[in-house]
């Protein structure tokens, strides 16, 4: 642990004890001090270890190289918990808005920490506003905190807008990919209601997935502080859930349909899902290699922009291949907006029991508009 954690960790224990000792006896007469400020310390320790409180990770380092080290305003509202606070209008007054770009000293701790979840708008921030500008209002609980910065970046509207005029299948130089971002679980979750993925004219789409009452919000289906899954809570509807792995195996409840035509229909839904996308990647690959004016692709998911180009044409990302100055560059609108869907469904990792069916949606018609592989033995939701 960082000399930094331990001081946070410090104040943190002067703090809970102070309230334990004040809060004196349990109503038995029992000292409940000890109790309450073991476990708060092991909901610190939870919080550390989780992807929130990592400060190794890329999410919380990127910036560290930067002159003048800095977070900049269009992404320290959701990357460092100084930019949270003053985008709730907690130490600014414009809410909703992060003024200045936040220092940071690169050999510190700079992962979030407790304040971006308990604050004085915890129970009263109950509005959210989406990339697409829809507009979830006075409705949420605790978790919009959540959907503030699981909402993604883009929209339907952002690959519309990029597209513009040009003919599904013409080449456009300007086209760039434009990636979602990460773990977009709200926009997945509100599905056609917020316009997360790109949705094609003519379709319809799945809306909110609402779950069961005492699984219907983010903190009860992810534990709050680990934010692991809650096993526990997975396995009182579904009983092959007995570890986080399991998960994927959940089908239920869903029709028996084949939704991506590998004959299988006892699967999990996250491999009909996984399998509708290999299907839309190839659908990709072909259309690449043999559409006018465009080069073979191929996509690296953990290199940035993640879609280039297949210079050997083998349909693998060789060596030397998945590079910055190799980055694809000749989109079409059509080829923009399968590449849109496909980084859509992986980079939320949950998207099955978040939205299966919106997920399977976009996939589903991002094959069909492509127009290069065999759609006879697939199914829409």
């Amino acid at each position: 642990m960082s000399s930094t954690n331990i001081l946070k960790g410090l104040g943190f224990l002067f703090l809970i004890c102070s309230v334990g000792f004040i809060a004196g006896c349990n109503a038995d007469g029992s000292s409940g001090r000890v109790e309450f400020t073991e476990h708060v310390l092991q909901e610190e320790e939870e919080f550390e270890q989780s992807g929130h409180g990592d400060e190794e990770a890329e999410a919380f380092n990127h910036w560290d190289e930067d002159v003048p080290p800095e977070v900049p305003v269009d992404c320290a509202k959701c990357h460092n918990t100084a930019g949270f606070l003053d985008f709730l209008g907690i130490t600014d007054p414009n809410e909703r808005l992060v003024d200045n770009p936040v220092a940071i000293d690169p050999n510190a701790d700079n992962a979030l920490d407790c304040d971006i979840c308990h604050n004085e708008k915890t129970d009263t921030w109950d509005t959210v506003i989406f990339p697409s500008g829809a507009v979830v209002d006075g409705t949420l609980g605790r978790e919009a905190l959540c959907m503030e910065c699981h909402q993604g970046r883009t929209s339907v509207f952002d690959v519309l807008t990029a597209v513009g005029t040009t003919p599904d299948d013409t080449v456009d130089p300007a086209l760039q990919f434009i990636n979602i971002h990460y773990f977009a679980a709200a926009a997945t979750r509100y599905g056609t209601e917020v316009q997360g993925g790109f949705e094609y004219a003519g379709q319809t789409y799945a809306g909110y997935f609402a779950h069961v009452p005492q699984a219907d919000i983010c903190y009860e289906c992810h534990l709050p502080h680990s934010l692991r899954v809650n096993v526990e809570l997975c396995s009182q509807c579904h009983p092959e859930v007995q570890t986080e792995e399991d998960v994927v195996n959940i089908r239920l409840p869903r029709p028996s349909a084949d939704f991506n035509g590998n004959g299988d229909t006892t699967e999990g839904i996250s491999f009909e899902i996984a399998g509708l996308r290999d299907i839309l990647y190839e659908a990709m690959q072909i259309y690449g290699a043999t559409t006018p004016g465009t080069n073979p692709i191929i996509y690296a998911g953990d290199t940035y922009p993640y879609f280039f180009i297949d210079t050997n044409g083998n349909g693998l990302v060789d060596a030397g291949e998945a590079t910055f100055a190799n980055r694809y560059n000749t989109w079409t609108p059509s080829l923009l907006k399968a590449a849109y869907n496909m980084q859509y469904t992986i980079t939320d990792p949950g998207c099955s029991p978040h939205n299966a069916d919106y997920v399977m949606q976009l996939l589903y018609d991002s094959i069909v508009d492509l127009g290069t592989v065999d759609t006879s033995g697939l199914v829409r939701p």
